[in-house]
């Protein structure tokens, strides 16, 4: 431990005067507001990051949406289909099957 002499306006002792175990109390404030310092920085650094990368990130997610909206993947259930409205040529069958493990990450 580090005894330290600090000098205080007369209303700040006034408040602290009734507190028992002032040092604890002095010791716990200064801890919360280093702590709270250290988060406000790591929020602003957070802050400063997202605005650099705002714009790749529009990208990205523009991009993403086009992608899962162009290849969506659904499954149902044969009961649930009502009448046969054509087949897929082979071709077809392959290309989908590519694209399926394209984008389950299986192939690139």
């Amino acid at each position: 431990m580090i005894r330290l002499n600090i000098t205080l306006q007369e209303e700040l002792y006034k408040e602290l005067k009734p507190i028992p175990n002032k040092s604890r109390f002095i010791a716990e404030t200064l801890r919360d507001r280093l702590e709270r310092q250290k988060k406000e920085k790591l929020d602003k650094l957070l802050i400063e990051g997202y605005k650099a990368t705002k714009e790749e990130d529009k990208k990205l997610n523009e991009e993403w949406e086009n992608i899962t909206q162009s290849n969506q993947i659904r499954t149902i259930d044969k009961k649930r289909l009502i009448k046969l409205l054509g087949k897929i040529s082979e071709e077809k069958i392959k290309e989908v099957e590519q694209a399926i493990l394209i984008h389950l990450g299986f192939e690139t």
